[in-house]
């Protein structure tokens, strides 16, 4: 036992300061609840330092024996270890562990953090029980939106809900952007990056005007995944307006990834102002565009393929558009994981998807 042990501290303390950790972490995944627990003994112990290989071996911990050690440590440790042990019993292969997770969800005397952390963990979780806790919770929420300890339960909550096609919190999402609060109003523009419904492109273009430009740059994202003439004309705009340079350059830069054009920063504004001229009446106002035509799986696979660069970004985008863990898969097996996960993804060209659904477009 103390061999083992031994190796696993090894593992633990390799993982932290390894460029690649990937193969350290599936080592330690395979090893078992009892290096599962030592993983999590050495979360808490750096509680104060971030230490995404740890978390990680958490997260994959979804075999049916890790669910008593994941029990024991679910309220203990700061809210990246909370997250990581509540998404690993939400998608554990145990049914009874779900309940676990839902409990802390819906338990009105736990930690805000905690419960927040248990809406995040039910991305993409489909069965009933979770729907029902998912809406009680965020009729809950509602009842106090300027409460600056509720924003993030009540966020995560209705984007738990976008991730199975449930669109309703939407509406509960834009009173949150009327918060008198920066933080509350920026953590519900993020959240329209896959919440969304026909208002959603009228309120980002309100969040694009925001006296905060936290709160502006949160926008950029989400009307660029919505990818319309309207989206791409309010990024140029703002491109050419904004008071903050950081806004203004990743406005810009979304705003090419719309039409095609490779823009390395401000300096093409004009260059952007003179295609746009050009191609805007071309365009179909009912088709969500990317790289210049109507969005396509096999384009965004091909771009994650071949643009190294680019990659991190468009895995991200990959997987708002399917619901599939496109980062997670690169990292356990690279270019061809990618390839074969999304093979059997589908997605109608030039409509919005989110999380593998289909979308009406949003007007302005």
């Amino acid at each position: 036992m103390t061999d083992a042990n031994g190796e696993t501290q090894r593992l633990i303390h390799e993982s932290l300061v390894a460029d690649n950790p990937e193969r350290l972490i599936n080592e330690l995944v395979t090893s078992g609840p009892d290096a599962l627990q030592q993983v999590l003994a050495a979360a808490h112990t750096k509680a104060n330092r971030y230490l995404p290989s740890l978390y990680e071996v958490v997260r994959r911990s979804t075999y049916p024996a890790a669910v008593p050690v994941l029990q024991r440590n679910v309220d203990i440790g700061n809210y990246a270890t909370v997250s990581s042990v509540l998404w690993a019993l939400a998608h554990n292969d145990e049914a009874s562990a779900l309940d676990i997770a839902l409990q802390h969800l819906t338990d009105p005397g736990a930690l805000f953090t905690t419960r927040a952390a248990a809406a995040s963990a039910l991305y993409g979780v489909k069965q009933p029980a979770a729907t029902q806790a998912l809406h009680a919770t965020l009729a809950e929420q509602q009842t106090d939106p300027d409460n600056p300890e509720l924003p993030l339960l009540l966020v995560n909550t209705a984007t738990a809900l976008a991730t199975t096609n449930d669109h309703s919190g939407a509406p509960a999402l834009y009173r949150l952007m009327e918060s008198d609060h920066e933080t509350a109003r920026s953590l519900a523009t993020t959240a329209l990056r896959i919440v969304i419904d026909q208002d959603a492109l009228r309120q980002l273009a309100t969040a694009l005007a925001d006296p905060s430009a936290e709160v502006r740059g949160a926008a950029v994202d989400p009307v660029f995944l919505i990818g319309s003439p309207a989206a791409a004309e309010l990024l140029l705009r703002r491109a050419e307006d904004d008071s903050d340079d950081t806004v203004r350059h990743n406005s810009l830069l979304r705003f090419g990834d719309i039409l095609g054009l490779a823009l390395g920063g401000l300096d093409d504004l004009s260059f952007a102002q003179d295609e746009w001229a050009t191609t805007r009446s071309e365009l179909d106002q009912d088709v969500c565009y990317r790289f210049g035509e109507a969005i396509t799986l096999e384009n965004l696979v091909e771009e994650f393929t071949e643009e190294e660069q680019l990659r991190e970004r468009v895995a991200e985008e990959l997987q708002i558009v399917t619901g599939i863990d496109v980062p997670s898969i690169f990292k356990q097996g690279g270019i061809d994981a990618v390839r074969i996960a999304t093979a059997e993804a589908s997605i109608r060209p030039g409509r919005v998807h989110k999380w593998g659904y289909a979308q009406p477009l949003p007007q302005r």
